[in-house]
């Protein structure tokens, strides 16, 4: 037999009380994330931030690797032994810590167990303290969330509101098939007129809240705050009204909230991000402001030449006038006339010469031979040749020169004639049959890719009411570490993470359902307590998606910084098996 401890939370915010949580469990979570036990809300705390953990007669506080850290009196601590009236800082809440003894209760192992139990809540606890809370604030979101036996299928939130339908439609939000959804598929939201509507069925259980009063769907229906309207009951969703609506094995959770703001941490590493880019800011203003100080001249000096160099371009390209002959005087002309009659009469005496005939054919087409063989020999046609039909064309060197006659039009046939046939044609049965070719494949692909987009939508389809649910487990074995962290902080942050290591399996069970081993996964924790690499160091499973997704996940981890600097090594087992 041993005792177990209340633990009384007072939460201050701003130095103003805000509640009071009572909680009577071994270990409690301090976070931002919904399924905390101590649910803050403040962009300075981490969705896991810190543990408050019972050991026999001792209780410590566990900072989890949050990346303001967790004080203790004002001392920023990682592990630190609690008393009574100690005060735990985490971003902006102060946390009043006090412990009361409850009595005994019975072990693990029965009468006589060593060990206290540990409470653990379900989806449905976390989920109803989370949507039953009045919310702050609202920018009139409609949040909602869907639970299958404490499985979480749907949690969303809707700007603006939409109509919220379940059942198997495919214009359903919450998609399942289930016998208790009378005709397939209900309305649980309506939005008609701009503000949503939660419509009331009989067979409803559960409890709303309105303000500070609570009554369940039933009680809504008969003392007339839920108007009927046909087979249903209309009750408006507004800014106070909070509702946990049960049929049968199904949940449903509604309230009005906000978009979470993102706020942006800014640490070390951007500090100096932000100096560099002043710095360069900087200079580069400096370069900008000594060109505008620059005097006119020096730019007038270069307007002056680029004028220069556009006159003398100018001169090059302009021709100079041609000069007309200069007429000759008459007496010139009459003197020319008599020498040339003079050498005529001359000319007369002497025997005419025989000037050798021309032959234009001849001459013309040794030309021609001529230029062909320089083409032939020094021009582009000898630099195809050279290269060959296989490099210019991609084809096999036996083509020959049929594509370059296809081309330039050597052979009497040229390019038009040899077009689909002897040319480029050669090539996948022309351009007409390349074409052809590819319009199959593309309209070929489209018609597969149908085919399996609609045989996978409707093999989609759940039969919940007839589905085997299999639960899988994952297990762990003692590890080994080398550095200078804490195994306990080092277990408590992978336990946190412990939902993504199952998602990783759980997604492949779907497809293997006998799919089961061990996997040892080999990482390193940096100085600043981030995952610097991760190795596949042993594995039974032999399967490549779990090994990639574990590691995937493994690598999004942080822990608290190690002392005194230095590296940490850790070498974890998972045991997978797939359950009943």
């Amino acid at each position: 037999m041993s005792e177990s401890r209340l633990l009384i939370f007072e939460i201050y915010r701003d130095g103003a009380h805000e509640r009071t949580e009572r909680l009577e469990q071994d270990v409690v979570k301090i976070g931002s994330h919904a399924k905390s036990h101590i649910f803050l809300e403040d962009a300075n705390v981490s969705r896991v931030h810190a543990v408050v953990e019972v050991t026999g007669d001792d209780v410590f506080v566990i900072d989890l690797g949050s990346g303001k850290g967790t004080t203790v009196g004002g001392q920023r601590v990682n592990k630190q032994k609690l008393s009574h009236g100690d005060r735990i800082g985490v971003g902006g809440y102060e946390l009043v810590i006090r412990f009361h003894e409850v009595g005994e209760r019975l072990g693990a192992g029965g009468a006589g167990g060593g060990s206290a139990a540990v409470v653990v809540e379900t989806d449905d606890e976390i989920y109803t303290r989370r949507f039953l809370r009045r919310a702050e604030h609202s920018d009139g979101s409609v949040e909602a969330a869907m639970l299958f036996r404490d499985l979480v299928i749907v949690d969303d939130l809707y700007q603006p509101p939409t109509t919220l339908k379940v059942g198997s439609g495919a214009d359903c939000q919450f998609q399942i098939e289930s016998d208790l959804i009378p005709g397939g598929e209900i309305v649980l939201l309506e939005v008609s007129s701009g503000e949503p509507v939660l419509l009331l069925r009989e067979g409803m259980e559960g409890e709303i809240w309105v303000g500070d009063s609570h009554f369940t769907p039933a009680e809504a229906m008969a003392s007339g705050r839920a108007t009927p309207a046909g087979d249903v009951w209309r009750l408006a969703l507004t800014g106070e009204t909070r509702a946990r609506i049960v049929l049968g094995e199904l949940v449903f959770f509604l309230r009005r909230s906000e978009i979470p703001k993102f706020v942006f941490p800014i640490k070390r590493e951007w500090r100096a991000a932000g100096l560099a880019l002043a710095v360069s800011t900087l200079i580069q203003g400096g370069l900008i402001l000594v060109s505008l100080l620059m005097p006119p001249e020096v730019g007038e000096l270069a307007m002056e030449r680029e004028a220069q160099l556009n006159r003398y371009v100018q001169m090059l390209l302009v021709k100079p006038e041609e000069k007309k002959p200069e007429e000759k005087p008459e007496w010139l002309k009459e003197k020319q006339e008599a020498d040339k009659k003079g050498e005529e009469k001359s000319d007369k005496s002497k025997p005419e010469e025989k000037k050798p005939e021309d032959k234009p054919e001849e001459v013309t087409e040794l030309a021609r031979a001529e230029a062909r063989d320089e083409a032939m020999n020094r021009g582009a046609v000898d630099v195809l040749n050279q290269l060959g039909p296989s490099n210019v064309f991609g084809g096999d060197a036996a083509a020959g020169v049929a594509e370059l006659e296809a081309i330039g039009g050597v052979s009497d046939t040229g390019l038009g004639q040899s077009y689909g046939q002897g040319g480029l044609g050669k090539f996948g049965g022309g351009l007409a049959g390349g074409g052809g070719r590819l319009s199959t494949g593309v309209g070929g692909g489209a018609i597969g890719v149908g085919r399996s987009g609609g045989s996978n939508v409707g093999g989609n389809l759940r039969e919940v009411s007839d589905r085997k649910v299999r639960t899988p487990v994952v297990s762990s074995q003692p590890f080994t570490l080398t550095g200078a962290l804490d195994m306990d902080i080092v277990r408590r942050v992978i336990a946190e993470h412990r939902r993504e290591i199952v998602a990783c399996y759980e997604t492949e069970l779907q497809k293997l359902p006998e799919l089961q081993g061990r996997i040892d996964v080999e990482f390193v924790i940096g100085p600043d307590g981030a995952v610097g690499g991760t190795k596949l160091k042993a594995s039974t499973m032999k399967n490549e998606a779990v090994h990639a997704c574990v590691q995937r996940r493994v690598k999004q981890w942080r822990f608290p910084e190690p002392k005194g600097g230095g590296t940490v090594r850790v070498s974890y087992p998972w045991i997978f098996t797939s359950g009943g």
